[in-house]
């Protein structure tokens, strides 16, 4: 098989289309572990899928792997090792959950209640990456910053 983006977009798809329902899904996976890989952004990898440019050996024995272990059914924030919240990056693992999308809304949530910051107490003891936490210290530093 030849190690071009495209070829591995299409066997990328191909292997992963029984673990998940939602081809959109998949899409969203492949762009994670390609611009983690490629330290790049999502256009320069839809560029590079359009010009079907080659992939070096190493790398596409690392995709290979990566591809196992989502099929095995490894979570992407696990496989990459990082999962974004609040558009920060915290790194993850096994032994911590991955943020989720309902956890953004708690502090969300939180933020918009206490828009007086100065009262805001936050405690957070081995809750996992820490995003609650950070999260809510970075955003209210932020709103206290124009608050002054």
């Amino acid at each position: 098989m030849k190690r071009s983006f495209d070829k591995f977009y299409f066997f990328f798809k191909k292997t992963l289309k029984n673990s998940y329902d939602d081809p959109k899904e998949i899409e969203s996976i492949f762009f994670l572990l390609m611009t983690h890989i490629f330290k790049c952004d999502k256009t320069t990898i839809l560029l590079q899928l359009s010009r079907k440019e080659k992939i070096n050996f190493l790398v596409y024995e690392t995709l290979i792997k990566k591809l196992w272990e989502l099929k095995k059914n490894r979570p992407i924030q696990y496989v990459i090792g990082k999962s974004y919240f609040f558009n920060m990056e915290f790194l993850v693992n096994e032994k911590v959950f991955i943020p989720r999308p309902e956890t953004e809304e708690l502090v969300y949530w939180v933020l918009q209640n206490n828009k007086n910051t100065k009262n805001v107490q936050i405690f957070d003891i081995g809750t996992g990456s820490g995003c609650i936490s950070i999260a809510l210290k970075k955003k209210i530093l932020i709103l206290d910053k124009f608050t002054q």
